[in-house]
């Protein structure tokens, strides 16, 4: 006999999304990282000419992902957040 509940893991949800926004903060930094190896690299060993500019550009599209991967973890761990308060309202906190 096929069974009418949900059953939800509060606590699998809210691990994950702390785990969202932990992998989110690890990213941030790794980017904040390799762009400044980047800028090392254009510095101290290529200066000059068209691979020089080639590099200059890319770092400059590199910088970009600053800061945009730490607002979506924020989101997804705001997002277990809702979900899990929805379930709540709906299911009127009987379980």
């Amino acid at each position: 006999m096929a069974a009418n509940q949900l059953i939800v893991d509060e606590d699998y949800c809210n691990a994950m999304g702390d785990f969202f926004n932990r992998q989110g903060e690890n990213l941030e930094s790794m980017i904040q990282e390799y762009v400044s190896e980047l800028k090392t690299i254009r510095n101290a060993a290529i200066i000059d000419g068209a691979v020089s500019q080639a590099l200059e550009e890319f770092i400059s599209y590199s910088e970009k992902l600053k800061d945009q991967i730490g607002p979506v973890s924020s989101v997804a761990k705001t997002s277990v957040a809702k979900y899990l308060q929805e379930i709540d309202e709906k299911d009127q906190y009987l379980f």
